[in-house]
């Protein structure tokens, strides 16, 4: 009872300082989206994607400390059943080797932990229903942050206050050289295949003009593929 009335306490700070990107893994076959893509996410084909080259974004969480790479897993009901059972097994693992007065002295930093271990499934674990989507996630916790290299802070906008993540601002010559910049994570845009694509893309290209960014002939492509818009 203790245990959960700690995690309920703790929970929403914890979920208030953990920050989640979403991209989409994709293939030669699908290399302008799939259309259930741009019907759900990318506003009825009337959107644009961004390309990344995901072989720059390591897998080791060292690398991008506090950063980490999270390929999602798809669980339908009995196996969330399995990743509830491992979980609960990892608590009784960890409260069995204290007595005691060790558990009592050590409580917050035992909640501390097992809070974080909630969260790290829960942030890797979608229902299997959305499995064609192939979701990466990069993921920033607090909790991992010792050195704080970000600043969750609460912003005010127009009445509402919500999270959001500072990053310092630091001498360019503290940046280590794999510090990936997203000029190079950046590969391609990609319109929507909605009737209105043509004039978008152009726009677009212009925007990019104006704003000096150095983009190839292909950085803008359209998704061609023959699509009909909800009424």
């Amino acid at each position: 009872k203790r245990i959960h009335h700690s995690f309920m306490m703790n929970a929403r700070r914890d979920i208030d300082s953990s920050f989640v990107f979403c991209l989409s893994q994709v293939d030669g076959n699908h290399e302008e989206g799939k259309l259930s893509m741009w019907r759900a996410y990318g506003a009825d084909g009337k959107g644009c994607a961004l390309k990344f080259d995901g072989s720059k974004l390591s897998p080791q969480p060292d690398n991008q400390f506090p950063i980490s790479t999270v390929i999602v897993k798809y669980l339908n009901k009995s196996k969330c059943s399995d990743e509830a059972q491992k979980l609960a097994s990892y608590l009784i693992n960890t409260i069995s080797k204290y007595d005691i007065k060790d558990f009592e002295t050590n409580f917050a930093g035992f909640m501390s932990l097992l809070n974080m271990k909630i969260g790290d499934i829960c942030l890797s674990i979608k229902n299997s229903g959305f499995s064609e989507e192939r979701e990466v996630r990069l993921i920033y916790r607090r909790g991992y942050d010792t050195d704080k290299k970000f600043m969750p802070v609460s912003k005010n906008f127009g009445g509402d206050v919500s999270v959001k993540l500072n990053v310092p601002i630091r001498p360019y010559t503290e940046y280590g050289l794999n510090d990936t910049a997203l000029e190079d994570l950046l590969t391609g845009i990609i319109v929507g295949p909605s009737p209105n694509s043509w004039s978008i893309t152009k726009a677009l290209a212009q925007a990019l003009r104006e704003a000096k960014f150095n983009a190839s002939d292909d950085f803008i492509t359209r998704c061609m593929t023959p699509y009909r818009a909800p009424n």
